[in-house]
Formats: structure tokens, C-alpha cells, sequence
């Protein structure tokens, strides 16, 4: 079902609708980027919630395309936080991003969320993920987020440094920014190994070559599984 990179730069909010809203943490709060005109781009709708019963969830997930369809809505890719799987970030691309701000407004979301076992009104927020590269279906991703002085610089100079040191034990998928606050970029890599993950997101080594690439902040690491 998941054939491309799922994107990740999430960062400050966009939510398109607030109320009964649950607050994730920060690192998972996700917006519409703003790039440079060389930056290759998909429109996308993430749905932040949680479940509480999985059967009602299911159903949503495997069938209720009639519905995705009538907004323009595709089935992309589903992460679930490492420590909490009943937490939700669903990925679905759009052709037109106004249809995503008209689900993120409609009763359907509503409905959606009373039949599907949701905890509340789901969050929805709106993007465009930079492509970098593609992902394993059940990979294990960290994502790491921080400011930056200025986005689309710091962009080309991390891509080049991915380049000479994408490894089969962590690469970069992809990244973005949000068009709100662009000096705020997240990373989103695939990890092998859980343990020398989290020592690398904490290595002086890191900070010190993101800061020379025009990070302002340390990273800050959100561990999370790709379910489908």
C-alpha cells in the first residue's frame, strides 16, 4: 500500500479545526510548507488522533474510500507513535490542497470520528512534504526537529550531507517546513537499530554538524513505527 517516502517536517501549527483537541507533542504537530520553486513537493492531509477501539479503527482505514474519494483524498502511509500505538499520524495526498481544508471543515470528519472509534475530533493539518527517498513498509523512523536560520539553505546542505552519509543503518526519507514559521525543519529518518539511534539524536557530533549547516536548536526526537 505504501510505495513512496512519507513525509515528516512537522512543526508549527496549522490545525484546520480545533475544537476537542488533543495535543500531541510538539515534534508531532505538522503544517503547510513553504519552499523554494526547485523543491519536488506532494499536497497532503495528516489526520493526529487516537483510538480507542481498533476494530471501529480498521474500519476506517480499509473502508471507507467512498468517502476519501469524494475530497480527492489517497491512501498513503500510517505512522503510530513507538510508545503509545492507539496515537495515529495518517498520511493521505491530495491533488488539490483546497479539498483538504474543505474535509478538515466538513461534518464528514466528524461522523468519521464517531464511527471509527476515535478519542474526539481528529486534528488535521495540511503540507507539502519534500521528496528525498523511499521507505521500507514496516521500518521503525525517528524524527527529528529544530530551528533553523534559514530553511531552504539549511535544506540543500543537509540533502548533500545525506548524500555521503546515507548508511543501511539510519538514512534520511524526507523534510519539510512550515509556511507559518519557516525557520522550524524536521527530519524524518528510517532506523535499523532503536538503541544507536537515540545515542546519535544526542551526540555533540550531530548538534555540531546541524548547527554548521544553520540549525539554531538541538534536535528533538520523536520515535515512531510505520504501521502501513
Amino acid at each position: 500500500m505504501v510505495k513512496r517516502l512519507l513525509p515528516i517536517l512537522l512543526c508549527c501549527t496549522l490545525a484546520c479545526n480545533s475544537e476537542n483537541r488533543k495535543e500531541l507533542p510538539s515534534s508531532l504537530i505538522i503544517a503547510e510548507t513553504a519552499l523554494d520553486a526547485d523543491s519536488t513537493t506532494m499536497s497532503c492531509v495528516v489526520l493526529n488522533y487516537q483510538y480507542l477501539d481498533h476494530h471501529k479503527f480498521l474500519n476506517w482505514i480499509d473502508g471507507s474510500d467512498s468517502l476519501r474519494n469524494v475530497y480527492g483524498l489517497k491512501a498513503h502511509s500510517i505512522f503510530r507513535i513507538l510508545n503509545d500505538t492507539s496515537r495515529v499520524l495518517e498520511l493521505l495526498t491530495v491533488d488539490n490542497i483546497a479539498n483538504g481544508f474543505e474535509f478538515a471543515n466538513s461534518s464528514h470528519l466528524k461522523e468519521v470520528a464517531e464511527s471509527s472509534g476515535f478519542v474526539g475530533r481528529p486534528t488535521v493539518y495540511l503540507l507539502n512534504a519534500v521528496h528525498m527517498g523511499n521507505k521500507d513498509k514496516s521500518a521503525t523512523c525517528m524524527l527529528l526537529q529544530h530551528d533553523v536560520r534559514d530553511f531552504n539553505t539549511w535544506r540543500k546542505d543537509f540533502e548533500a550531507y545525506n548524500k555521503v552519509n546515507d548508511n543501511e543503518n539510519m538514512r534520511a526519507l524526507c523534510i519539510f517546513s512550515t509556511y507559518k514559521n519557516p525557520k522550524k525543519a524536521s527530519v524524518l529518518m528510517e532506523i535499523k537499530n532503536v538503541e544507536m539511534a537515540k545515542m546519535m539524536a544526542s551526540s555533540p557530533e550531530l548538534d555540531s554538524t546541524m548547527r554548521a549547516m544553520g540549525a539554531t536548536t538541538k534536535p528533538r526526537m520523536t520515535l515512531l513505527e510505520v504501521w502501513r
